[in-house]
């Protein structure tokens, strides 16, 4: 009953994401992502290999753009975590309604909604961080010998889709501990961990290979592959605010916290996060030490799109939020409380998003494609096109990916840049970079619209 129930669930919330899914390449690290996925090449560091492999599997489905297939990817892997949601409130409550009320509460929250819709890193790392969540439950409870062989072999594999997971790992370990496992007992998981972690053998193969697309760099030394892998590139920007910038990081979040789930939603995690450490103490600890975690790492890392890197956090108050619908069942058990909890939810989902204009049907979201083929096909043969990232990256998806004006070359640069690139290049440069009012202009105004920044920016 219950797979039969969790497939359900996945098929859809899978339906939902496909009907609003983005059907071209987008923005920023989608469009990097996509090409790199599609040519085997290397991404921005830390090379995300595990993302970019299981890319190239979706790359070659006999439909849809490259973009539109890699776009789905992210749908399957939301999906999947939002099935493993339901598999661990159950598993904690043994109450289905509670359940499907956290799966969904997570499924449509603002942000995973989004992050469904395009290519990106994030919901596959959401379904390693529920995955692992689950293996630990069940090992707990069952005391299976392979089961922790398992779970160290996924969370060494994890890590080479997104970094940020290895924050939990104490918290993991911390648990282990508690439950009488020694330490000499999980140095024999170290191998497990090792072989999902070697994963990273992909970014110096890859590096000696004739790929393409830009890459980042050569991978040729251990210290470089060293310093690639942990993204020191980036780490000028962690642990580089004040106090105060600092605690207004943390305001930042709370109201992207709260904006994710509408007001009974996030009343009812409310309600769970008070009374699961009543009830379920060793579980609600757990979420809340790997909770810390992360928003502490986070609002000390200066990046823009740090929104993005919350996500597992909202997975934990989903989480909550199907505590909290348990609890209120067994306070009220009847069959009205269960038929009000439900339409409560459901209209203060559709008030919430009428209020706030929130908009996840990407199903005719074609700018960044259009915009750039466009450009592409109006410069002059062998210019230099200077864009900013979000742009540059979709830029590199024409030419690479459909193979548009490859003559062209491309870089990814500030204004502020342009002088030296000038006096660098003997080519002629245009500096394009598109305003965002132009994001929900029609398909037939793109022509217009391209053909103006041109002229402006031309140089």
């Amino acid at each position: 009953m219950n797979k039969w129930l969790a497939s359900c669930i996945f098929f859809f919330i899978f339906g939902i994401y496909l009907h609003t899914l983005s059907p071209a390449v987008g923005l920023d690290d989608s469009g990097e992502l996509t090409c790199c996925a599609y040519l085997l090449s290397i991404a921005h560091a830390p090379g995300y290999p595990l993302y970019l492999l299981l890319g190239k599997i979706f790359t070659f489905l006999p439909f849809g753009e490259v973009a539109y297939r890699l776009n789905l990817a992210s749908a399957v892997f939301g999906a999947l975590s939002c099935t493993l949601v339901f598999s661990i409130v159950f598993f904690i409550t043994q109450q289905r309604f509670s359940a499907l009320i956290s799966s969904f509460c997570l499924a449509f929250s603002q942000t995973f909604w989004t992050l469904s819709n395009k290519a990106e890193v994030y919901t596959l790392n959401t379904a390693f961080v529920s995955l692992l969540i689950f293996i630990f439950l069940i090992w707990r409870q069952s005391r299976n010998t392979y089961l922790p062989f398992l779970f160290f072999f996924i969370y060494g594999l994890s890590l080479g889709n997104h970094l940020t997971i290895v924050l939990f790992l104490p918290v993991f370990l911390y648990f282990f501990i508690k439950e009488a496992v020694s330490l000499l007992q999980i140095a024999k998981f170290i191998p497990c961990f090792l072989i999902g972690l070697s994963i990273y053998i992909y970014l110096p193969l890859r590096s000696f290979q004739d790929i393409t697309l830009v890459n980042w760099s050569k991978i040729t030394t251990l210290n470089h592959f060293s310093h690639y892998v942990t993204g020191s590139h980036f780490k000028n920007l962690l642990f580089d605010s004040s106090f105060f910038e600092v605690i207004k990081h943390l305001g930042n979040y709370f109201l992207l916290l709260i904006t994710q789930f509408p007001v009974f939603a996030f009343g009812i995690g409310i309600i769970g996060i008070i009374k699961s450490f009543g009830i379920y103490r060793d579980f609600s600890l757990l979420l809340t030490l790997m909770w810390g975690a992360l928003v502490i790492f986070c609002i000390n890392y200066n990046i823009p799109d740090i929104w993005s890197l919350y996500l597992p956090t909202y997975l934990f108050f989903a989480l909550f939020v199907g505590l909290g619908v348990s609890f209120l069942i067994k306070i009220f058990y009847n069959k009205i409380m269960v038929i009000i909890i439900f339409l409560s939810l459901f209209l203060s989902y559709q008030l919430t998003y009428s209020w706030f204009g929130y908009n996840f049907n990407k199903s005719k979201y074609f700018f960044p494609l259009d915009f750039c083929s466009q450009a592409l096909e109006q410069v002059s043969p062998h210019s230099l096109i200077v864009s900013n990232w979000s742009y540059a990256t979709c830029f590199w998806y024409c030419q690479y990916v459909t193979h548009l004006r490859e003559d062209v070359q491309v870089l990814s640069s500030s204004k502020k840049n342009i002088k030296t690139i000038k006096s660098t290049f003997s080519r002629r440069v245009y500096l394009i970079r598109p305003k965002r009012g132009y994001f929900k202009i029609q398909r037939e105004e793109v022509f217009k619209v391209c053909l103006k920044e041109i002229r402006n920016y031309e140089l």
